[in-house]
C-alpha cells in the first residue's frame, strides 16, 4: 500500500508541475517603438487589454512584451497623449505613433 501511495504522490506532484509550466510560458513576444512627431516616447504605459500584463517603454521609447494566447489587443497611454488601442493581428513587432491631447 506504501509503495503506491508514494506513486500516487510522485505522478500528482509531476502533473501539476507540468500544467503550471505550460500555463506560465508565454507564447509571444511583442516589441516596438512609441513615438511622437519622430521623436521617441519613454514612459509609456504598454498593456494587453485582456489581462494585467504590461510593461513601459524605455528611454529610447522600445518596449517588449511577452504575451499569452488570449491576447489580442495592446493599449498605449501616456499623461498628455491619446490613448491608442492597436490590435495585435498575429504580428510581433508593433510600432505606435502617439497623438497629443
Amino acid at each position: 500500500m506504501k509503495k503506491s501511495v508514494g506513486f500516487f504522490s510522485v505522478t500528482f506532484i509531476a502533473m501539476l508541475m507540468a500544467i503550471f509550466a505550460f500555463t506560465m510560458v508565454p507564447e509571444a513576444t511583442i516589441s516596438g517603438k512609441v513615438t511622437s512627431g519622430g521623436d521617441p516616447l519613454p514612459g509609456v504605459d504598454v498593456s494587453v487589454q485582456s489581462s494585467n500584463q504590461g510593461t513601459v517603454t524605455n528611454m529610447q521609447g522600445n518596449y517588449s512584451l511577452e504575451v499569452g494566447g488570449e491576447a489580442d489587443t495592446l493599449v498605449f497611454s501616456s499623461l498628455g497623449y491619446k490613448t491608442q488601442k492597436v490590435a495585435i493581428g498575429g504580428r510581433s513587432t508593433i510600432n505606435v505613433q502617439l497623438q497629443e491631447e
